[in-house]
């Protein structure tokens, strides 16, 4: 269960309630990251990556009201909400290293993400707690079959894996997956980019 923070995202409200503060809203997220399959490894134009983190309310939680009570004070109260909140979504730029054994990266304030490709680049994993546990699976399994038949593990030579990428060889279709969040099943979607910010057909 979340509140609706005072900046329209989720989390826990700190401190005393306010009049229509909303609390203990079930949910679901969605997670949506975007970036170039060459990540830095082509050069700093193709770092950049997003990750989008949706909160979709599946009940209406709580609402804090005022009501008269029977000295005619009005104090704060709980009440079962009427209609279903919106959650505003979180966006952040992160950094992609590059390839099937890449790191992404994002630092700012408080703020700190990290996440990696594994299972020779089927999957993406947060590193860090606070995020989905499970790991964004791609739903195409061989998307980096053949990047990983040429080029091998990391311990292969960077030049390699360079020469083969400037061959334009190794564009990756969009991916899919989904993920089941306590029992809830959310869309995660691995959307794969290359060159000039063209996205390949679906």
């Amino acid at each position: 269960f979340l509140d609706l923070l005072p900046d329209g995202t989720g989390g826990k409200l700190s401190g005393p309630l306010f009049e229509g503060a909303r609390t203990n809203i079930p949910y679901k997220r969605k997670y949506t990251l975007e970036f170039y399959n060459v990540g830095a490894l082509k050069g700093e134009q193709y770092a950049e990556a997003t990750l989008k983190i949706e909160t979709i309310a599946t009940g209406n939680g709580k609402i804090s009201t005022k009501e008269l009570s029977p000295k005619l004070q009005p104090p704060l109260i709980q009440k079962d909400a009427e209609t279903r909140p919106d959650f505003k979504v979180k966006e952040y730029k992160l950094k992609f290293s590059g390839g099937p054994f890449g790191k992404f990266t994002y630092k700012e304030g408080d703020t700190e993400i990290k996440m990696s490709m594994s299972s020779d680049g089927k999957n993406v994993v947060f590193d860090l707690p606070g995020y989905s546990t499970k790991p964004l699976v791609l739903e195409d399994q061989n998307a980096f079959e053949t990047w990983m038949k040429a080029v091998g593990k990391p311990v292969a030579a960077k030049q390699k894996m360079l020469d083969l990428i400037n061959e334009h060889k190794h564009t990756v279709p969009i991916a899919g997956a989904i993920l089941l969040l306590a029992g809830v099943a959310a869309a995660a979607f691995i959307i794969w980019k290359y060159g000039k910010g063209k996205l390949l057909p679906h």
